[in-house]
């Protein structure tokens, strides 16, 4: 039992390890580089175009990482990376020889958060269901290899640090584990903007169950630190090019019609997603509603068929979609937790 058991961890491993390189074949294969307000070398250096240049802390990562590196060793991974076959990977992807050593940091970065993706995902899950471990293994990895669907025009560098960093977030909300949950805010508002949608998932979750935290003092907090990064970061980049925000209403307007598998896979989530709403985890319902203010905010000033836009609410659909599956497939229980919180769940 034991040898079976050691050989299934070591299946799901190498599949994550596996998926994850995949993934990042993939994302790289959109093009991390080559979009002129977003060029890497601009975006580790802080040089980048507004509103891209505020998400700094992956790029801060990565150049504090590179910057550590003495310059005999940076110069021995650029000779190396020079040789084949290294180097036609690089031409393939358009990134340039000189950068080699930051290239190769930023890929060890965002491979590191895919790994870390599976299991935010899974502390997630765990605070919501009491769920097969075997179906969550599942789950967790489809929930992985899901994420190139989510890929389309271009790849930035904060993506995955940031889809780490807000699904740990609504872990650990979820778990009213508040000092951990806070440090994660200030992490995730350095990472993105849309950061903001938090306060609104604690204000939604925990407004009738007030009396059982320190509600005001908590949503301040949130309001205070997502005022003060921003501002913050407002004034450090302000002399660079572009704008604080970007407008892309004409092109939302002229969208390429959905053909019927698009509108077939959306209308497949949403009665996954509804199916049984009533036995639903009350914080997953609540989390949902950050749909609306994404897909308004998206219409503004994002690109509404740019799918990374909606990271944020990719694992709430996935686990409302969860019991819905489980259920059909008539493989393993998958039932709501009988308590609504629980820090063991987080281990």
């Amino acid at each position: 039992m034991k040898l079976i058991r050691t050989a299934g961890w070591i299946s799901y491993f190498s599949a994550i390890l596996f998926i994850s390189i995949l993934v990042l074949g993939s994302f790289f294969r959109v093009g991390m580089t080559g979009n002129p307000p977003t060029m890497f070398r601009d975006m580790v250096d802080g040089t980048a175009s507004r509103p891209f240049v505020y998400r700094v802390l992956a790029p801060t990562v990565i150049r504090s990482l590179e910057n550590a590196l003495p310059d005999v060793l940076n110069e021995k991974i650029c000779t190396a990376v020079a040789a084949r076959p290294v180097s036609e990977l690089f031409e393939r992807y358009e990134w340039e020889l000189e950068y080699a050593s930051a290239y190769l940091i930023a890929v060890a970065v965002l491979f590191v958060s895919l790994l870390l993706f599976v299991h935010a995902f899974g502390v997630l899950a765990r605070s919501q269901y009491e769920m097969n471990p075997v179906f969550l293994r599942v789950l967790s990895l489809v929930a992985l290899a899901g994420l190139p669907c989510f890929f389309r025009y271009y790849s930035y560098l904060y993506d995955f640090p940031h889809l780490v960093l807000f699904c740990y977030a609504l872990a650990m909300m979820s778990l009213r584990r508040w000092k951990v949950y806070i440090l994660l805010f200030v992490l995730a508002c350095l990472s993105k903007e849309t950061t903001v949608l938090l306060i609104a998932v604690f204000i939604i979750h925990f407004w009738k169950k007030r009396q059982t935290l320190p509600f005001f003092a908590l949503a301040v907090v949130q309001v205070v630190i997502f005022v003060t990064i921003k501002c913050g970061l407002n004034i450090l980049f302000q002399k660079n090019p572009g704008a604080s925000v970007e407008f892309h209403l004409g092109h939302n307007l002229m969208l390429i019609p959905y053909n019927f598998a698009q509108a077939g896979m959306f209308a497949a989530i949403a009665v996954l997603c509804a199916r049984d709403w009533a036995h639903k985890p009350s914080f997953l319902k609540s989390a949902v509603w950050m749909l609306p203010p994404l897909v308004g905010l998206t219409f503004l000033f994002g690109l509404l068929d740019e799918y990374r836009d909606y990271y944020e609410i990719y694992p709430v659909i996935l686990l409302l979609a969860a019991p819905a599956v489980a259920e059909y497939l008539r493989i393993t229980p998958c039932k709501l937790s009988n308590v609504e919180y629980n820090p063991a769940f987080a281990k």
